[in-house]
């Protein structure tokens, strides 16, 4: 299995992370209370989301994404694609 395949895992699940800040964000906007409590919840949402992002960038950006991984001697991908 191809690394690469990891990481678009990963990104899509960024991606749904993204979506889901700024459906937060919009509903705290539109029908919520936009308080202090809201406003700390919200920018504590981003500041985590933003590390993370950070995080990712610095550790992965080294990562070779060309190379595979065997999870077992008998799953591959050869084996899966040749099942169906």
């Amino acid at each position: 299995m191809p690394f690469y395949l990891l990481l678009i895992v990963y990104i899509a699940a960024i991606l749904f992370g993204q979506f889901f800040f700024g459906v937060s964000l919009y509903h705290l906007t539109r029908f919520g209370f936009f308080d202090f409590t809201a406003r700390l919840n919200t920018m504590l949402l981003a500041g985590v989301f933003v590390i993370v992002i950070v995080f990712s960038i610095v550790f992965l950006r080294h990562v070779d994404w060309t190379e595979t991984v065997e999870l077992s001697p008998d799953l591959t991908i050869d084996r899966l694609s040749n099942a169906l």
